[in-house]
């Protein structure tokens, strides 16, 4: 491997590009492998389908791609054997863990650490980081080990708790935002780097570390284009994201009964696509003005078509995406307060709306010069901030930093 290179592990298969993670991935590894050999070590789930010549296509700056499987335990052998090992477990180690603590998998990422000796690694998300955690020796001796959180994950687990309705569901998803949270405040204490996504999240791993040393906020990095804004067709409203996830579905599911099902204007149509199970949707089917796309190859045909986005999120972690990327392809958005949580946005550059009274108002008062303005300040405010070039530039300073030779 080139000297001053970077190992860059991902908890999965990159592609397709159709959840938050794998976009806040494109995001920062597409630009910094153009300033930087860069080879990327994907942990793929057995069941993903690893595709060497398209990560070639989507990734063409890559010095190299080197793939580790994780077990899918798709058979009933192989279901009671994690059922055991999570039993086993329980008291230590968070459920999704368990697939990333597999020996062979460990033992195969300490030794491809140790067969490149990168100039530094980088961990894309917390589940890469537990093997560090569990063989502090897979990483070679004075190599920069960086964690990149894309949210602070037992936040997440906390939010799920204070949703659930039962009580033994509570207590379950309570203990494993403990659990993670332990292996967070581990992970942290080893990694000789830490960067957030948002900045909400730093201000947590700030507490716990009581320094600001070694941590730094780096934004999802987005490619801003200029997409026309079809002012003479009908008004197309777009929600975008993985469909499964629980503060989208739960979210969307607000929205389609407080809000679209009482909407009034003939003239608005709202459109909705993502990846993930859909299922659900279905009941939804039959209510007018609504269009189910499912999952879509490209976020831009959504775009193209649409003239603002929505997002009715109540809860999460992290920097929502998709407040801020409307703004990349020159759009509008409608967001709840919780949504925008994370972004440097006011009601200047994004229209908000929290209860289905405001929600309905917004919509019924919508003209195409409102949402070209908004659009226009949006992308203004965000631009010198999410532009991916200046956050990848952003990144390899920090890791300059932290090694002036890098």
């Amino acid at each position: 491997m080139r000297q001053h290179a970077i190992l860059w592990i991902t908890p999965k298969w990159p592609l397709p590009i159709n959840d938050g993670a794998r976009v806040a991935t494109k995001a920062l590894l597409d630009p910094v492998s153009r300033h930087c050999p860069v080879t990327l070590l994907a942990l793929a789930g057995e069941d993903e389908i690893v595709d060497l010549a398209a990560i070639k296509k989507v990734y063409p700056h890559l010095a190299n791609v080197r793939v580790l499987v994780r077990p899918a335990w798709k058979n009933h052998r192989d279901r009671l054997k994690m059922a055991l090992r999570a039993t086993f477990n329980i008291m230590s180690t968070p459920l999704t863990f368990l697939r990333f603590l597999v020996p062979d998998l460990s033992r195969g990422i300490a030794a491809i650490c140790h067969e490149e000796k990168p100039s530094a690694i980088v961990c894309d998300g917390l589940h890469p980081g537990a093997t560090f955690v569990k063989i502090p020796q897979a990483r070679p001796e004075h190599t920069p080990l960086i964690y990149r959180a894309h949210n602070a994950e037992h936040r997440l687990w906390e939010q799920m708790a204070d949703q659930a309705g039962h009580a033994i569901r509570r207590i379950f998803l309570q203990h494993q935002a403990n659990l993670m949270r332990r292996w967070e405040r581990q992970f942290l204490s080893i990694a000789t780097a830490t960067t957030c996504v948002a900045p909400e999240d730093l201000e947590i791993f700030r507490n716990w570390l009581g320094t600001d040393k070694q941590l730094a906020h780096i934004p999802i990095g987005l490619q801003f284009r200029s997409l026309p804004f079809d002012a003479n067709s009908p008004l197309r409203l777009l929600f975008l994201g993985r469909l499964d996830w629980p503060p989208n579905r739960e979210g969307l599911e607000w929205f389609l009964a407080e809000v679209w099902a009482r909407i009034k204007r003939d003239d608005i149509v709202l459109a909705i696509a993502g990846s993930g199970d859909s299922q659900w949707l279905e009941r939804w089917r039959g209510l007018r003005q609504l269009e189910i796309l499912g999952e879509v190859p490209d976020p831009t045909l959504c775009y193209e078509r649409a003239h603002a986005a929505i997002a009715p999120i109540f809860w999460g972690s992290g920097t929502r995406v998709k407040t801020i990327e409307p703004a990349a392809f020159n759009r509008a958005c409608i967001a709840t307060s919780a949504a925008i949580r994370g972004a440097p946005l006011s009601d200047r550059e994004i229209i908000l709306a929290d209860t289905a009274e405001e929600w309905l108002n917004v919509i019924d008062g919508l003209t195409m010069d409102q949402l070209s303005e908004y659009a226009s300040r949006s992308r203004e405010r965000l631009q010198p901030i999410f532009d991916q070039e200046i956050v990848a530039k952003k990144f390899l300073t920090f890791l300059h930093e932290l090694r002036p030779d890098f």
